[in-house]
């Protein structure tokens, strides 16, 4: 399944969005590991029918306030080891995440869905970005970059079309 493929996706289930979470995760100091971070960032001012988190690198301590809020859909948003070149989004089935390396995680992925599924009944997305560079002291590298802004400019548009339903 391909990004367009996701993003048509949810776009069909836009009348049954309810305070769907966008979470960032990662850590910015080490270069490209930072893409969910910077996603999260743009977009929390960007969204007007999405809760959007940046957990840096601890998501679970986010589990309570994000079932709190009784999504309909968590979205997790981070560097993964991924197949593709540098920069490749790829959605990732729940059932691989195990097999996926998500870097700078102190709690697993699925540990952290288990948490919010105790709590709420919801849609898990996972998308991940193959990083280019996790080195220290490095910011987002172009191809990493340019595949954030292409992920954020998706999320822009299915506000829109959220706002234009409701």
């Amino acid at each position: 399944m391909s990004l367009n493929d996701v993003v048509e996706s949810l776009r069909k289930e836009i009348n049954t969005m309810h305070t769907p979470v966008i979470l960032g995760m990662g850590n910015e100091i080490n270069g490209d590991d930072g893409a969910g971070n910077y996603i999260a960032q743009e977009l929390s001012s960007k969204l007007k029918h999405f809760s959007v988190m940046d957990a840096g690198t601890q998501p679970d301590n986010f589990t309570k306030k994000i079932a709190e809020g009784n999504p309909s859909h968590v979205i997790f948003v981070d560097a993964a080891t991924i197949e593709g070149p540098g920069g490749s989004l790829s959605p990732i089935p729940l059932e691989d995440i195990d097999n996926i390396c998500f870097h700078t995680h102190y709690v697993p992925l699925k540990y952290v869905i288990q948490r919010i599924r105790e709590k709420c009944d919801c849609k898990f997305l996972i998308i991940g970005i193959k990083p280019v560079s996790t080195e220290p002291g490095n910011s987002l590298t172009e191809p990493v970059r340019a595949a954030a802004d292409k992920l954020i400019a998706a999320f822009v548009e299915l506000d829109r079309a959220i706002e234009n339903n409701g």
